[in-house]
């Protein structure tokens, strides 16, 4: 019998007090020995096995920029807030409760006796301190940018202020990013300094602390003993890094790992048949996409960037290279995020080969031209770019296509040395103003790879961040997922589900929109 675990199925778990608790079941009443299948629990016993997609950057939250990095920060700190998966929005964590003091000050009242991994008491200072190296990082503008770091005051030893330079009503989504975690200052001095917190975070406090890191192959965490939330299950937490989707889910099927990120999508129906592991799909927040830069010629034209796009049969090409996972995107938002908005009729593209040539005819380039494009090794992207490839050549557009490391990747197109490269966009926010440092003018190509330029859009993601009414920043939103499908600084090839696979003798997921899940919640199916 097919199995598969959908989007709201556990999610009770998490009602539970406490960031990643697991509800009523204590780290030491379970029995690791087996289960009702039989089967092993785990591969190792006591431990959780999480087959990694690629190697971390950093676990220092300030310097997290991917998805890797970020997996394993949530496992580690702990956020003023946490993301609320029944509801939408956010709950407590760090902060037992909030209140808005005037329209740019946010009041945080802090739990008492929270203890860091290098065993000091978290207060008010290491919350100023996080917000401080926050608003200094490159990485975690879209963030901290909104937020007046100088102006910000501890009041006492559990209440904080955070001053923003302007009204901002998505501030608080933004804080369930990993970027966004508590971090204490006696912890970043004790572990040698900024950089060295990167390698051995001792200023958190979430559920389970690092241990070992091994450069290209792991990295190893154990239960925080003195979390002030409930404790994991498993005393230990393994991330191995399974660069090859196909490695990844043959270490899965045979046993060697526990749980499985981003599972290849020809391998869905053979694991949903499978008595040894269960199938996690759900629509998530993550859009993969074709990211043109508009300052290099001739992708500056707009009509050349349209041309490019009405030549992708985008419907046969993502069945293929997704093997009928997830869906044709058409924005930047996926449908999860709350502030989606279908397209208007005048920019909803279709497969038009004539449209495309007459576009590039009207552009200048009646015989094409010639563009690089790059991927990283996701063998679903690979075969996109490949098909892409082939397309573009039927308008006269030769592609020079590369396969690369993603960390190699990430630093090129940081540099703006790229024409155009396949990456992928998680909204870990649940807001449309995840838009705003992705395509604002004045962001830099850390942020805005496309170095998109348009002062109508910069106005109104501008007004819609003053808007606390939350039908109209809505329709500000729709007006500005509109004009980037009519001005395709990207071309959203796909809206992912989130495929992931775990053991079938556990259960506990949390189905993260954002691809952050939180594996404290993870125990043994009952007997």
């Amino acid at each position: 019998m097919k199995k598969r675990i959908m989007a709201l199925c556990l999610t009770m778990l998490l009602a539970l007090s406490g960031c990643g608790s697991n509800g009523s079941q204590n780290a030491e009443t379970g029995d690791s020995s087996g289960s009702a299948s039989g089967m092993a629990l785990t591969a190792v016993e006591d431990t959780l096995t999480i087959g990694a997609t690629s190697e971390v950057f950093s676990l220092d939250p300030p310097s997290e920029n991917d998805s890797s990095s970020g997996q394993v920060i949530v496992q580690i700190f702990d956020g003023l807030v946490q993301p609320d998966y029944e509801n939408g929005g956010v709950k407590p964590c760090l902060a037992e409760s909030w209140e808005m003091i005037d329209d740019v000050t946010y009041r945080f009242h802090l739990r008492e006796g929270v203890m860091t991994h290098n065993g000091d008491e978290l207060t008010a200072e290491d919350v100023l301190y996080t917000v401080e190296r926050g608003v200094a990082s490159s990485y975690k503008q879209y963030v901290w940018g909104c937020v007046d770091a100088e102006n910000s005051q501890v009041v006492d030893t559990y209440t904080i202020d955070i001053k923003l330079l302007y009204p901002n009503a998505s501030f608080l989504q933004y804080l369930v990013d990993p970027g966004a975690s508590i971090v204490s200052k006696a912890g970043v001095e004790a572990a040698g300094g900024e950089e060295a917190h990167g390698r051995n975070p001792l200023g958190a406090t979430g559920p389970y602390k690092f241990k070992e890191w091994i450069a290209g192959d792991r990295i190893v965490l154990e239960r925080n003993e003195n979390y002030w939330g409930d404790a994991p299950y498993f005393k230990n937490l393994v991330f191995r890094v399974i660069s090859d989707g196909t490695s990844r889910s043959l270490s899965l099927e045979t046993g060697e790992i526990d749980f499985a990120f981003d599972i290849l999508p020809a391998q869905v129906e053979q694991f949903e048949a499978s008595d040894a592991v269960d199938v996690i799909r759900y629509d998530g927040m993550t859009t993969t996409y074709l990211c043109f830069n508009t300052a290099h010629e001739p992708l500056n034209d707009v009509r050349v960037r349209q041309a490019l796009r009405y030549a992708l049969d985008l419907e046969s090409m993502v069945n293929v290279a997704f093997a009928g996972t997830g869906s044709v995107g058409d924005g930047p938002l996926t449908p999860t995020n709350a502030d989606y908005s279908a397209p208007g009729e005048d920019v909803a593209y279709t497969y038009n080969l004539e449209k495309a040539k007459e576009l590039l005819a009207e552009a200048g380039y009646p015989d094409g031209f010639t563009i690089s494009l790059w991927t990283n090794e996701n063998q679903a992207r690979i075969d996109l770019a490949e098909m892409i490839q082939n397309a573009w050549g039927q308008i006269g557009v030769t592609v020079e296509y590369t396969i690369m490391e993603f960390a190699s990747m990430l630093e090129l197109e940081s540099a703006g040395e790229h024409d155009c490269f396949i990456p992928w966009f998680v909204s870990v926010a649940n807001s449309g103003d995840t838009m705003y440092d992705k395509f604002y003018s004045t962001s830099g190509y850390t942020s805005n790879t496309a170095a998109y330029q348009n002062p109508k859009f910069d106005e109104l993601m501008d007004a819609a961040r003053g808007e606390f009414d939350d039908a109209t920043r809505k329709e500000i939103y729709a007006e500005v997922q509109d004009l980037l499908r009519e001005e395709l600084p990207w071309i959203y090839l796909q809206f992912n589900e989130n495929l992931y696979g775990i053991r079938s003798t556990l259960t506990g997921f949390n189905n993260d929109p954002g691809a952050m899940p939180r594996f404290a919640t993870i125990v043994p199916k009952a007997s």
